[in-house]
């Protein structure tokens, strides 16, 4: 389904919600659930149909649409829909069920301890209940109270995901009154975002477990609660250790001593920084205060939005074993945009991004790097585009080179590489980045959730792959980060302090460091040459976010500011 007839169709079903319509919802949301949209936004309608049905007493009807949801979640190893069954289940009185479908999802291999520890607790209440013949007034006065909260949030749930499928969100949770599908944009010369965000590509249409799921809250003592939340929290005492990306310790004396008083980019260097824009670079942003040197947005563009000095990055990408856009259009584009480096594949070692096998990279490579220097002599093409430079995924790209030499008797051409920076768990059917297409292993290295702020890993994992570079015969070339940040949220030990800490200090090693044997001699020997923050305005991960769902500067925001500030 194309994304704007998407965008009209949610839009239409949360205004018949508000509406009363109800049938009029159920019409448009079954049109989604039949259309090409993805599983887990299919999922995401059978939640909503289960809602509408709920509210029009159809009791029996909301089973089946939890039921069709839990179908289309299961594949990626969430039970989020499944939870909220059982606590509907409960409200109804229907405690066998319920007791049944927790014990069932206590039984699941990927649950954190504190998923376990809040899905007993429910069935120990449940079977306090069965066994208790005399709670049966105060269950029935829990459920009337659960009902009419439910009554009150199931009318905002629509509208609440509506404004998530806009910004691409793989997750939904019950009940934001306060969210609108429209916010009045603050004046243009204060404003981060100078225009309304339209339909634009997003990174990924699909589920992307790249933190563990975390599911509803315990219920209280009688009746159990659905309050679906993004992530869990991780025991410190039963995360695995951090393995170390390779035994070669960084050298110390190049790392300066963290301090923010003196801290600024100068004017200089400021070309070197780039921003992801989730909204697309056909919105225009306030970049100039920013003082951006690029942007990418995961496609390829003729023209963009952009003020003058910035560079746009087109990223070509080739899930589904083809290239988007085809080779014809990436030709084209590349004459119209004489000169532009061009980002190949978006993270093709993660499944639910580009997914792509090494011998289908290799093949797909070279297809887009001939279409480009075709249209574009001139251009400069960027290989790798990998999740983060870990062993696992330095042998993913051995793999690419092999298959490359083997098919074209050469090696893979490349003037740049470009790498994405994040220190997320490699186990498979698990939240992180799972194992890349083509590898048999099912664990890499098994980082924690606090690791995605580890600034010792962020470092080393640089090192390793500027080594793997020049072991490679691809030293001395450009290096860059094409996307870095935290995607953890918040509360999980990365507030705006530690996010202003991560985000100095990153940008701190990038200007700084040098190393004449692994660095570009172009640059005096930096290891990185341009790098990319994720990003300016993203639902799913708002952590990084520099504005917020108003259009106003986060925390994080006027940090930045503060830093390319002369």
């Amino acid at each position: 389904m194309d994304y704007n007839d998407y965008l009209q169709a949610s839009r239409k079903a949360a205004h018949l919600v508000e509406a009363g319509d109800y049938p009029g919802a159920i019409s448009v949301l079954q049109a989604l659930v039949a259309s090409d949209i993805s599983d887990f936004d299919k999922a995401m309608m059978c939640v909503n149909l289960a809602i509408v049905h709920e509210k029009m007493g159809q009791e029996q009807a909301a089973l089946d649409w939890y039921d069709k949801g839990i179908a289309y979640e299961e594949p990626s190893r969430r039970y989020t829909i499944a939870e909220m069954k059982a606590a509907y289940l409960a409200e109804k009185g229907r405690n066998q069920e319920s007791l049944d479908l927790y014990t069932h999802l206590l039984s699941q291999p990927v649950l954190t301890e504190a998923d376990k520890a809040r899905l007993q607790k429910n069935i120990e209440t449940l079977r306090r209940r069965q066994g208790n013949p005399f709670s049966h007034a105060e269950t029935e006065q829990s459920r009337l109270r659960s009902r009419r909260a439910r009554k009150r949030k199931s009318s905002w749930f629509l509208l609440l995901a509506v404004l998530l499928m806009i910004a691409g969100m793989a997750l939904m949770v019950v009940g934001a009154p306060s969210l609108r599908l429209v916010t009045a944009e603050p004046p243009a010369d204060a404003s981060p975002r100078q225009l309304a965000v339209t339909s634009t590509p997003r990174p990924s249409p699909t589920p992307e477990p790249l933190v563990p799921t975390r599911t509803p809250e315990p219920m209280a003592s009688a009746t159990p609660v659905s309050t679906a939340t993004p992530i869990p929290t991780v025991d410190a005492a039963t995360s695995a250790p951090t393995p170390a990306p390779t035994e070669v310790l960084i050298p110390t004396a190049t790392v300066p001593a963290p301090s923010s008083a003196d801290f600024a980019v100068p004017a200089h260097e400021r070309f070197r920084l780039g921003i992801s824009l989730p909204g697309g670079a056909a919105v225009s942003y306030n970049l100039g205060v920013l003082q951006v040197g690029w942007v990418m947005d995961w496609t390829t563009r003729t023209s963009t939005a952009l003020p003058a000095g910035v560079e746009y990055m087109p990223t070509v990408r080739m899930s589904g074993g083809v290239l988007r856009p085809a080779a014809g259009t990436l030709t084209a584009v590349a004459a119209a945009r004489p000169g532009s480096t061009w980002l190949i594949s978006n993270e093709p070692d993660v499944r639910w991004q580009d997914n792509t096998d090494p011998a289908t990279y290799a093949r797909l490579y070279h297809e887009a790097y001939y279409a480009i220097k075709a249209g574009d002599p001139s251009a400069v093409v960027a290989a790798g585009g990998i999740a983060q430079p870990t062993p696992l995924r330095l042998r993913y790209l051995d793999l690419v080179l092999q298959a490359y030499q083997t098919e074209f008797g050469a090696a893979l051409p490349a003037q740049v590489w470009h790498i994405h920076n994040y220190m997320l768990r490699e186990e498979r059917d698990s939240w992180g980045v799972d194992i890349p297409p083509g590898i048999p292993d099912d664990t890499g290295v098994l980082f924690s959730v606090d690791d995605s702020g580890n600034l010792d890993v962020f470092r080393a994992q640089i090192y390793d792959f500027r080594r793997w570079m020049v072991s490679r015969g691809y030293g001395g070339q450009p290096l860059i980060v094409s996307e870095f940040g935290v995607p953890m949220p918040e509360d999980y030990g990365f507030p705006p302090e530690r996010m202003a800490e991560f985000l100095r200090e990153t940008w701190r090693f990038f200007l700084t460091v040098a190393d004449a044997e692994l660095g570009d001699p172009r640059d005096g020997g930096r290891l990185v040459q341009r790098w990319c923050w994720f990003s300016m305005d993203y639902a799913v991960y708002p952590t990084g976010n520099l504005i917020d769902a108003n259009g106003h500067w986060t925390p994080l925001g006027q940090t930045w500011i503060s830093y390319v500030s002369d």
